[in-house]
């Protein structure tokens, strides 16, 4: 015989036994909070249970009720209690048995001894003072003790600006003729009696020359030496 059409509109209105979906606002009793076992928890059940943990205390490390507890040890070893610092750390403090909040420092981290300047200000050390004392300045020094200095061997002519003449060698008996900055010029002695005459531009060795005007005899006599 085949459901009738109010027992179908009926049985559309249940739910099944297995993996029901339920609409609307379904309500369920609430179980004791000391339940423990498979009763279906209601909303009111989930806060009161919220509520116990909230209140509960906490032991060991930690000091307060949840949610909210407050690190009052670590590893069973007292928590400094006051608030502390911007950028502020826990360091363990063995005189004092107890973790205290630390500031880090350039001594933490075996830099007690750099000073935290740019390079352009940084202080000559005791090393390199002592360094420069034993150094003599580029400007009029004074040396102590005995002065030694390497043998001057010129490859090459010094040259005038330096106290040289420019050249490696010059003629014997020569006679030096200044030229700027330039090496010096020489001017061979010549034949025998010549004498140093200048020809508007530089010196030359030249024989003397005698002249004679209208019957008078002018005679021009060098003397050279002695």
């Amino acid at each position: 015989m085949p459901i009738s059409t109010d027992t179908q509109n009926a049985l559309d209105d249940k739910a099944p036994l297995f993996s029901p979906q339920f609409l609307g606002v379904p309500t369920t009793p609430t179980p004791l909070l000391t339940s423990n076992d498979s009763t279906i928890p209601n909303t009111y059940f989930v806060q009161e249970i919220a509520k116990a943990v909230a209140m509960q205390s906490v032991s060991n490390d930690l000091i307060g009720n949840m949610p909210g507890p407050t690190v009052a040890r670590i590893q069973n070893i007292d928590v400094d209690s006051g608030e502390p610092l911007n950028h502020q750390f826990l360091r363990y403090q063995a005189s004092q048995q107890a973790w205290k909040h630390h500031t880090l420092s350039a001594d933490d981290v075996g830099l007690g001894n750099v000073a935290n300047l740019a390079p352009a200000d940084l202080p000559i050390s005791t090393a390199t003072q002592n360094a420069l004392d034993a150094k003599a300045n580029i400007a009029s020094p004074t040396f102590t003790g005995t002065v030694t200095a390497p043998t001057l061997n010129l490859t090459n002519a010094l040259s005038v600006q330096y106290g040289g003449v420019g050249t490696t060698s010059l003629t014997a008996n020569a006679v030096l003729l200044g030229n700027g900055t330039s090496a010096v010029q020489t001017v061979a002695p010549g034949a025998n009696g010549n004498i140093l005459t200048s020809n508007g531009t530089t010196w030359v060795s030249s024989t003397p020359v005698l002249s004679f005007t209208a019957g008078k005899a002018i005679a021009i006599a060098m003397v050279f030496g002695g």
